[in-house]
């Protein structure tokens, strides 16, 4: 049980880490949903035209993996899950 223990406090530790580090960067929104992110990819402005050129992206966390990220990208509006996986 111990072993558990230390993983969960390691894997909370590498997510926090990862939290704090994506912070230092514009496509990463800590506290945005899916539906959220891809409005703010959509939007429009006054005239009708896209606020976003195709490839804009944002990380976010992930709705449906706690711990987990998710890349949105404005390309007719693509939605990834990104997996972490720690280097052997």
């Amino acid at each position: 049980m111990r072993n558990v223990f230390s993983a969960l406090k390691l894997y909370t530790k590498k997510i926090m880490e990862a939290h704090l580090y994506f912070l230092f960067f514009r496509w990463y929104v800590s506290r945005i949903g899916r539906l959220d992110a891809e409005q703010t990819l959509l939007s429009k402005n006054d005239r009708d035209q896209f606020t976003q050129k195709d490839g804009a992206f944002l990380i976010r966390p992930s709705e449906s993996s706690p711990g987990e990220f998710s890349l949105s990208v404005k390309y007719v509006m693509l939605d990834y899950s990104l997996l972490y996986h720690e280097a052997a």
